[in-house]
């Protein structure tokens, strides 16, 4: 498989967090390599809002935004750019963490102005009077934007291409057990083994 790394800047509280866990599990196995892959990961977080606290599930960027606001003073806002000059994530990544923590049913951060779409001149403020009656919620990163017909050819291409390899290492396995069991009837049928 083919994947290409997303950049993202970790604050320092999850810089600590890496660093021992990295330790920990170097000592553990040697000669192996760890490598942060924030976009397909996911974090539990319990946060403090005035009413009580939540045990929030969300994606290692959205986790990487929300750190950003621990530090902020009550009526403090951050801007987009802000935001994306400190955590490095890309754009596309970064609108859609933003939505999913300001736009959707749980609305830990408050979006100014106020609408469903994230854009680079909006602000965002923690949402302290943020209340559930669920101490567990999980905040689903908004799905991507749909692909256009060229898109989806390519993406569709690129696929292809992927399972291509696939098929002919398949292949190449089928015909090498084929000729096994031929060289096995030769040798049963010249030496009666």
């Amino acid at each position: 498989m083919s994947y290409v790394p997303v950049p993202c800047t970790f604050p320092p509280p999850l810089v600590r967090a890496n660093k021992s866990f990295e330790q920990f599990y170097l000592s553990r196995h040697s000669g192996r390599k760890l490598t942060w892959q924030p976009s397909l990961g996911n974090a539990d977080v319990r946060v403090r809002f005035k009413a009580r606290k939540h045990d929030l599930n969300v994606s290692t960027f959205a986790l990487v935004i929300l750190l950003l606001f621990e530090n902020i003073g009550e009526g403090g806002f951050l801007t987009y750019e802000e935001i994306k000059n400190a955590t490095g994530i890309p754009d596309f990544d970064l609108q859609r963490n933003l939505q999913s923590l300001a736009c959707t049913k749980f609305k830990v951060l408050r979006k100014h102005p106020p609408g469903r779409d994230v854009s680079a001149e909006d602000s965002f403020s923690f949402n302290a009077d943020f209340s559930s009656p669920l101490q567990k919620i999980k905040i689903s990163t908004v799905a991507a934007r749909v692909e256009s017909g060229e898109e989806r050819k390519e993406t569709q291409d690129r696929v292809d291409e992927e399972r291509r390899y696939q098929m002919d290492v398949r292949y190449t396995h089928h015909i090498f057990a084929e000729m096994a069991l031929t060289m096995d009837n030769y040798r049963l049928a010249l030496y009666g083994l």
